[in-house]
């Protein structure tokens, strides 16, 4: 499954590690037309109408870098690991803190 540049908060959250850049984003069920994609293979309906009450979700997204410029072209690569969620907040409780807690590995990173 490609990740689709379009999806809320695509370059929101980054962290260089080790030559290992992660990248967290937001995305929603149908944004990223997964409704289509399961609807098409023969899911069942409350699988493709909205991933069984689960459609707000976050992509984990990992590539090796050797030079930080090269961030904007590498993550056309596959999703590494997917967190669903029922609500919106849950969501972006989730996103935060996983936010916050990359935003001071990167802090330690810089000293």
């Amino acid at each position: 499954m490609k990740v689709n540049e379009n999806s809320t908060a695509w370059n929101l959250c980054q962290m260089q590690e080790l030559g290992v850049v992660w990248k967290f984003i937001k995305v929603h069920w149908e944004t990223e037309e997964l409704n289509i994609y399961y609807r098409k293979n023969g899911y069942p309906k409350k699988v493709w109408k909205d991933n069984e009450g689960m459609p707000f979700g976050i992509y984990l997204l990992e590539a090796n870098v050797d030079n930080i410029k090269d961030l904007e072209n590498i993550f056309d690569e596959e999703v590494g690991e997917v967190l669903w969620f029922s609500t919106e907040e849950e969501r972006d409780k989730v996103f935060n803190e996983e936010k916050e807690l990359i935003e001071k590995d990167n802090a330690k990173l810089k000293t």
